[in-house]
Formats: C-alpha cells, structure tokens, sequence
C-alpha cells in the first residue's frame, strides 16, 4: 500500500507521561484531553500547503452549535409492583386471561396448541438450545435451559396435537388424472415438478431462501430439517388449518400440485448435518414439560387457545388478586401448579390490585446520561442475575447482539493505547478519559484497581450495561420498526427485571450526544467544535428526512455500529468520479470527485481519521513514475498544541469534495490511476510512532496499540484510465 508520498525528515519522539494540569480549561470534555495527547508535529512530507492545495469544497460547513434535548430516564415504579408485573407477563398470565396489564403486549409468537403436528422432537431440541445458530436473524433470545428441563419441555412441545389424527385436508378441484390419495397416506409427489411449480407460484416472493427472497413468510432455509412431508401436504391444503395466516396462500392447489411441492420443499431445503434423531420423548409427565415451559417464560411470547383462561379484569382488590393466584396452587383445567416463592405471589398481588400507574413515568427524572453512570446498587431481590453487568451475561440471551457487538469499535474502547496514555496519571484524569471510554462507574472502578497487572481483565469498553441499564432498570427500544415493549428472556433462569421501552429515548439521535458531541463551551477552532458531528446532522438532509444516528450505524438494531473502519459501510457514503481529458502539449486534466451521499455529516466527522487520494502515473507494465506521485487530504488536521486548525478538507455535509489539475504526460506512460485510501486511526498511527513513554508497563501497553492498528488502512476506490493509444 502507498504511504505517503515523499520523505520526512527524524521527527523528535515524545516521552515520559503527558500531562494535562495546564489545561484545565479542556476538562469540559473527555475526548478533548485525548484529542490533545494525540496532537502531533507535521512533517514535510504532511505539508499542510501540499495535502489540501488544489482542493474545492462544495457545501454547507455548519458552524454553529446546537445543545441537544437528552431525553430522561423514566421513574421506574415501586419494585413490587414493577416485578410483579414482570411475573404475571412472563407467566403468560396476560395471554391466558387477556389481563390488560399497562406496556405488555399479548403473546406475540405462533401458537404452541399444533405444534407436535408441525415438527418433531429431534428439531424442538435442536432450536431450543440456540435459536439464533439454527436462524441468526431469529426473534427469539437463547433461553438457558439446563438439560433435563429442556428435555421435559420438548417432549411437552412434540406431544401437542400429535395424537389427533392427520385429516385430509380440503384442496381444490382435482386436476386431470389426479389420484386421490388411499386412506391416510400422503401422496408421493414428483420432487422436479414441485420445483417447477415453485418458481412458477413466486414463493420467493414472500419465502427467502440462501438469503434472497422475501420476509412475508417465514425463511425456507432447512425446512426439510423442520417440517415432514405430511404436514406440508396438510398445510398447503388448508393454511389456516394447520396455523398459517389466514389469505397467506391464496391459489387453490391440486391434490397432485400439493404433494408435488411438498416433496421439492422437504429435499430442497435440507442440507446435511440435521438434528439428532437420537433425541427421545418422554410422555410419562405431561405436567412437567408444561410446568418447565411456564417457568422459563415460553408463555410470554407463545399462546395456546386449549388453555384459555377466563378473561380478568385488573385492578382487583388484595383479596381478590390473593384468591385468583391460590387458584394455580395446584393443577387446574390443564394447567400444572405455579410454584411460586413467597416473595413473588407478594409482587404479583401488588401488581393486580395496583390502580395503573403507567410503566414509564415522566415525573421527577435524572438524566440518563449523567457521566460516569452512578453504580447500579442492589438489584431487587427477585431477579438476582441482574447483578451481572458484564457483555457475557447478557449475550447468554442475546447471542446475535453480543456478537456483533464485540466487533464494533464500542467494545474495544478501553484499548492498551488508552490505558498506555493513562499511566501514571492521577486517578481524576483517568475517571475523565473514562467515562466515555468505559461509563459504567463499577467499569471505571475496575479500571482504577488494575495497577500494573497487564494480565488482568479491563472493562470492556462501552458494554451493554452503559446503554442499557440503570439502577438495575433496563432500558431499550423495543423491536426494530414496531413499538413493541420489549421484554428479555431469562439468564440462568431467573428474569433480569424486564425492560422499559421509550421510544423517544433510543431513537432519537440525541442518544448518541454525550459520547460524540462537545458541549457548547467546548474547543472550537475556525468557529467549529472540535467534534460537532450532532450539530452537523441537524443541518443535513439526513435529519430533514428523519435519519438519525441509529438508521444508519445500527439498523434494525445491528450493534457492530459501523463506521470509518468499515469498507463497505464507508463506500455507501461516498460517490467517486473521475473524469481524464486530453489537454494538448503532452498533458492531461485530471478531475476527482467525492460526493458525501450517505453520511449525515461531514467526512470523516473527527479529527483522528483521514481519507487520502493518491494519484500518479504507471507505465505499460504498470510501474509507477514516481515523479507523478502526488497525494491529497480529506481530513481535520491540528497543529501540534492543538490550538491551530492547519487545514479541514473533510467533505461536507450533503457536499464534494473535488480536485482538478492538468498532468504532465510522460513518454512512458500509459495510465493515470487514482486510490482513494482511508486510515481510520491515522492520528494514532502517528502518535504511537512517535511516542516512546518511561514506564515498562506503558511501552508493553503501547507495543500491543501499534499492533492493533497496523492493518486498520484499506483501498475504498481504485481507478485506472488509459492516457495514450500507444501500446
């Protein structure tokens, strides 16, 4: 990959620790102290003059600054009531007696009554020990279910509606020399036809399959792993029947159509590597399954039209609430006994005779985003494991969430190049550095007792907790495009204390302030905050659209929070154009274009990364000349103190950047090429070169930060044009 173009000469190096006492002023805000100890000298070959001259910035620049409103953290209600409501929901109490509880939605997920028909037990095992590894794209969190009760609860799930016999299921006109089916059996269907017949209906059209297609319907993907053939035929007979959505299949089928699709679905879609067929039902205790899946919150999300309760009205008086639950003190209609602790039927009895004070309350309220984030303190003595603030815990649950968090740049933000800056320093710095770089004040108390064990584990940068949890309340958006409350499953079998779901906290871009935007009295130069990134978008077409932040860094809730390290995500921001002319007298005129399409501020938006576009000539053997080399600067740049703007030729919101020059045509050439490079931690890259710090501890520290960023650059564009017809 090219450097940058031509040669510096030795650059003094900075050593021992920095220190900041002189610039009390800075202490508004955290990344400003680091902005300040990452401040370099420029080299001659970073020749402000040279990386910016030749360039034209089309666009507004927005100056001026405006406070975003934060929204505030709701009041959570008394703990009994809260948790009791929490109970009654998990229990599927709301469900099974239509108990219009305040921000509980009914059940959400199909229907559990046919389900024995549908599937088996080899494939109930299989899905229920990791949703998401059998569908990552799955709504349904990993439950931690020990072995013996997901055993009960599969043995449970595949005896429903097996026993009822499979009826024939009402079809269509018979077509022309159609048999029809003998008895009980299901027809043989002609797997090739059934594909015909597939691509001719548009299945595609609703079904994905191999990631294309449709989202209507559920995905195709392993169905043979999922579903025989019997249920199929019965199925697409009678969607309704067998728990479709009613108009979901509007064709009328032959009997002959029906088993001919069947059979191409069941083979096409089941690759090797199926469920354990070794997987056995045991259905000695009925009871027991069902009592597992109550306590592990199955009834939450799934329904059962057998067990329908009578409808309850809420709120009752204590008595009534103490009758209604003494009533599942033993098996009833059906259902087994709840075994309930004390404590718990006390929550939920406080919760049915509560007036309705709604979930969320607006009154009295504290910032959610006071840094650092005050400790947590006890959680409520019912939900125990939701002392566990650590990613792990919650990813136990949130596979797919943890996942792709661990691969932001979120979770790396206590790095050994932070923690190599913080040697030495005195424990007030540190808290200010960290309370954007690890929030949570438990994180930033672990941080502080590391000392110089390197062996230790840090906090793990901006984790779940610090935008999720407060005071042992969780908080999130409901799920993506809906406005459901969303209510989390169990970690070690025991709720973690549900979820209150403002919308207008998680949606709005203001969410993201406190981290990526300095106040109004922060370091402004040229009339610019040295990060101002909210007061950009304000003025953007993105904002005038309603995109915020989270549309694009996180859509449908994707928590990698993609940004300048992301190749793809940084090429759906930018057009590039490049235009060559002959000019005459041996020359060419070479113009650049990058339009900022997709970025609701400028490019890059902070001061630490920089895009370069790099242009020079090559011969017929694609050599470079290296007297054509030249580079130029999309980026923020700083004078070493940190106080002089030296150049900002990022691209502007809704803006272009464009570089015009005639080229000199050598007898050699052949092409003009032009890359467009980006280098995500160019700041660092050069702090870390240069930096050469007393303390042991701080140098291993460091030596680990230049690794971690050694591959950090990439190419985003590359274009050859042909400048001559000679060969």
């Amino acid at each position: 990959m090219l450097g940058d173009m031509g040669s510096s000469p030795a650059t003094p190096a900075l050593t021992g620790t920095c220190e900041v006492d002189h610039l009390p002023a800075m202490r508004r805000h955290p990344l400003l102290l680091c902005a300040l100890l990452c401040a370099l000298p420029v080299g001659a070959d970073d020749d402000p003059l040279t990386l910016s001259r030749g360039v034209h910035l089309l666009g507004d620049h927005e100056t001026g600054f405006t406070q975003p409103f934060l929204p505030r953290l709701p009041e959570p209600e008394p703990a009994d009531i809260a948790s009791g409501r929490l109970l009654l929901h998990r229990l599927g109490c709301t469900g099974c007696h239509d108990l219009d509880l305040p921000s509980y939605p009914h059940p959400r997920g199909p229907g559990l009554d046919r389900l024995g028909r549908k599937t088996h037990a080899a494939w109930l095992d299989l899905w229920l020990r990791d949703p998401t590894a059998y569908l990552p794209q799955s709504r349904m969190p990993r439950v931690q279910l020990g072995d013996a009760a997901r055993a009960r609860i599969v043995s449970w799930l595949a005896d429903l509606g097996r026993l009822d016999p499979m009826e024939p299921s009402p079809v269509g006109d018979q077509a022309a020399g159609d048999e029809p089916p003998v008895g009980d059996e299901p027809p043989v269907g002609d797997a090739y036809r059934g594909g015909r017949l597939f691509e001719g209906l548009q299945c595609r059209g609703c079904h994905a399959a191999g990631g294309t297609g449709g989202r209507t319907g559920p995905a195709l993907d392993r169905l043979g792993w999922k579903v025989g053939v019997d249920w199929l035929q019965a199925a697409l007979g009678s969607p309704a029947t067998e728990g479709l959505s009613p108009g979901s299949h509007p064709y009328v089928l032959s009997v002959r159509d029906i088993a001919d699709l069947s059979a191409f679905l069941v083979r096409r879609f089941d690759p090797p590597g199926g469920p354990d067929q070794s997987v056995m039902v045991d259905t000695s205790d009925m009871a027991e399954g069902m009592q597992a899946a109550l306590v592990h919150g199955c009834f939450e999300c799934h329904g059962m039209e057998a067990i329908q309760g009578p409808r309850l009205r809420w709120p009752v008086s204590r008595e009534r609430a103490i009758s209604w639950l003494a009533a599942h003190d033993r098996p009833r209609g059906g259902m087994p006994a709840l075994p309930l602790s004390a404590p718990q039927k006390q929550a939920m009895v406080a919760a049915l005779a509560d007036v309705g004070a709604p979930m969320v309350s607006r009154q009295d309220t504290q910032a959610f985003w006071d840094l650092p984030i005050a400790a947590q303190g006890d959680p409520s003595p019912l939900f125990e494991a939701g002392r566990r603030l650590e990613p792990s815990a919650c990813g136990q649950c949130h596979v797919r969430h943890l996942q792709e968090w661990s691969r932001s740049q979120h979770a790396a933000a206590f790095s050994p190049g932070l923690r190599a800056q913080l040697v030495g320093a005195s424990p007030e710095f540190v808290e200010e550095c960290l309370s954007c770089h690890t929030p949570l004040r438990e994180q930033i108390v672990r941080a502080l007792s590391l000392g110089d064990d390197d062996t230790a584990l840090g906090p793990a940068g901006v984790n779940c907790a610090g935008c999720h949890v407060r005071s042992h309340r969780y908080y999130g958006p409901g799920r993506p495009a809906s406005q459901d409350r969303l209510v989390a499953a169990a970690i070690d079998g025991s709720h973690h204390g549900g979820v209150e779901a403002p919308p207008e906290l998680f949606e709005d871009a203001a969410f993201c302030t406190a981290c990526h935007q300095f106040e109004a009295d922060g370091l402004a130069l040229e009339g610019k905050l040295l990060q101002n990134t909210y007061s950009e978008w304000l003025g953007s077409a993105a904002a005038a659209e309603g995109l915020t932040c989270q549309s694009c860094h996180m859509p449908r809730g994707d928590h990698r929070m993609r940004g300048l390290h992301d190749r793809d995500f940084v090429r759906d921001a930018i057009e590039f154009e490049v235009d060559w002319r002959d000019a005459g007298d041996d020359s060419g005129h070479l113009g650049i274009w990058l339009r900022n399409v997709g970025a609701g501020h400028a490019l890059p938006t902070y001061t630490t990364g920089a895009l370069y576009v790099k242009i020079f000539l090559s011969d017929a053997h694609g050599g470079v000349i290296e007297s054509s080399l030249r580079t130029r600067a999309v980026q923020r740049r700083l004078s070493v103190d940190g106080q002089t703007e030296l150049f900002d030729t990022r691209i502007p919101v809704d803006g272009v950047w464009r570089y015009e020059e005639t080229l000199p045509i050598t007898d050699e050439a052949r092409f003009v090429n032009v890359l467009v490079e980006v280098d995500p931690d160019h700041f660092y890259r050069r702090f870390f070169a240069l930096l050469e710090p007393s303390a042991a501890r701080a140098r291993s520290l460091l030596e680990q930060a230049r690794g971690g960023i050694s591959d950090s650059p990439y190419i985003l564009f590359a274009r050859q044009i042909r400048v001559t017809d000679q060969d």
